[in-house]
């Protein structure tokens, strides 16, 4: 007859249990049939019932101070472990701050909406849009540029005023349209704006326009991520993620800092999977953004903990 292994169960508890019956006896028991019920009265384990996530969050909290403070336990002793992490590290970050409580969230970010990410990925989609409104200010905003936010600031009203879109971007004329709202009423001061949302206009237009220009048509893979990279490079981003990294660990933002400095090496094994799989096969600007944000979904972030003294809140 096949022996049921549950039921060859090692006599001797584990190390870490060794000083502990009850953890002991659950770890023998919890998964085995037929299982020995643990009669005495317990000190280790405890149930609580809640009505709701935030009470049991609260409980938690309070247990986690009174373990510290009467029991000398220190915050890295302590884990909070639950089997739907999705459903309470919003409240547990609300609520942990507001006890004070130090916590590390052991989990991994999706890069989808990082600076980096969001610049590529909104300029394939000024191309695919036709220089639409939300796509190029999306590019703006990343914070990317290089391009002060004053400037894009008052580009952007002009740019409502006027109801600019499309090919004026990329127009060989100088942009002279008068919005109805000016700052001043006289000649001089229309010609300080214009020359002042022309200028911003050609630092956004003239990197993109030469990424355009070497992947107009059908490329292989290898021409659009090369061509991105330089794209890139002329954008100086190698150099502002690293002043980037730097500041957030000068300012003790560690999570930021591992969150950029590994930001960059995704997007270039991203590019350097693109060529490998795609070899020579080519494709439009719109099925290379579909699949560089493929790409992107996939990726996810592990973060460290900032300090030693946390306590970890992390899934089953």
């Amino acid at each position: 007859t096949p022996v049921d292994m549950r039921l060859c169960l090692n006599p001797n508890p584990l190390p870490r249990f060794f000083d502990n019956r009850e953890l002991s006896h659950l770890e023998q028991y919890l998964d085995a049939h037929p299982y020995r019920e643990y009669t005495e009265p317990t000190e280790s384990i405890s149930l609580f019932s809640s009505s709701n996530v935030f009470s049991e969050i609260e409980t938690a909290a309070t247990d986690i101070l009174r373990l510290c403070r009467d029991k000398g336990l220190r915050f890295r002793d302590i884990a909070v472990v639950t089997g739907n992490l999705s459903g309470y590290e919003n409240l547990i970050e609300i609520v942990f701050n507001e006890y004070g409580i130090p916590f590390f969230m052991d989990r991994k970010l999706n890069i989808a909406n990082h600076p980096l990410v969001r610049l590529i990925t909104s300029a394939l989609e000024i191309f695919v849009e036709n220089w639409s409104y939300e796509s190029v200010f999306r590019y703006l905003k990343t914070g990317l540029t290089g391009i002060a936010e004053d400037k894009i600031d008052r580009i952007e009203n002009y740019v409502l005023a006027c109801g600019i879109r499309g090919s004026r971007w990329t127009g060989s004329e100088d942009w002279t349209m008068i919005p109805e709202l000016l700052p001043g009423d006289n000649e001089q001061d229309l010609n300080e704006l214009f020359n002042d949302i022309n200028n911003t206009r050609r630092e956004i237009i003239n990197p993109l326009s030469d990424f355009r220009n070497k992947t107009r048509g059908r490329r292989t893979a290898k021409e659009f991520c090369s061509a991105l990279f330089d794209f890139l490079c002329t954008l100086k981003i190698p150099e502002q993620i690293e002043f980037l990294t730097d500041n957030f660990k000068k300012k003790g933002e560690l999570l930021l800092a591992n969150e950029y400095s590994q930001v960059w090496n995704i997007v270039m094994e991203l590019f350097d999977q693109t060529v490998e799989v795609m070899a020579d096969e080519t494709f439009g600007v719109e099925r290379f953004l579909n699949i560089i944000k493929i790409g992107f979904d996939e990726y996810k972030i592990g973060l460290i903990p900032q300090s030693l003294d946390q306590v970890l809140v992390g899934s089953v």
